[in-house]
């Protein structure tokens, strides 16, 4: 079924792979007569797509999924680290410093983020403190890691319109 942009396939499983680029969000199995909320479920998950996973379950997200469907995009955009994340896409080479970030929540060094944007690491500690500089806290410790982690995540769900959150 077509349901906009998005499309809902009802099965029994799911296949071990799927087309490379393909973004698929999986709510939980359930019986037919609940398949709303599992659609539902399914639209959250597929919010969480493109951040390392192109198939993302409901079922794995935790409190990650309450974060999903109680943040609205006004609620979002209130969020300091948020927009000063905004500020910092819309430098130069903005969408290059972005993805240096994510990279570095992800890899967890400026060495590990540097292996996966394919960027020297002197190039990369460069970027982190331009980026520290600009959101007003250090990524040295791990609550700033995490501060910028949920920064990313909250923009990236925000700028997802084809799976909003809530009832659909």
């Amino acid at each position: 079924m077509s349901l906009g942009r998005v499309r809902a396939v009802l099965t029994k499983g799911l296949p071990d792979r799927f087309p490379p680029g393909l973004r698929v969000g999986v709510g939980s199995g359930v019986p037919a007569i609940e398949a709303p909320a599992s659609w539902r479920q399914a639209r959250t998950a597929l919010r969480f797509t493109g951040l390392g996973a192109d198939v993302v379950r409901h079922d794995g997200l935790g409190a990650l999924a309450v974060i999903a469907a109680r943040m609205r995009a006004e609620d979002i955009a209130g969020v300091a680290d948020v927009a000063a994340l905004d500020r910092l896409a819309a430098e130069p080479n903005g969408a290059g410093t972005l993805a240096v970030l994510a990279a570095f929540c992800a890899a967890g060094s400026a060495r590990g983020a540097a292996a996966r944007v394919h960027r020297h690491h002197s190039t990369i500690a460069a970027r982190l403190a331009h980026a520290e500089s600009k959101l007003g806290f250090s990524l040295a410790d791990p609550g700033g890691r995490r501060r910028l982690d949920l920064a990313i995540l909250l923009r990236h769900l925000r700028d997802r319109p084809d799976a909003p959150a809530g009832p659909g």
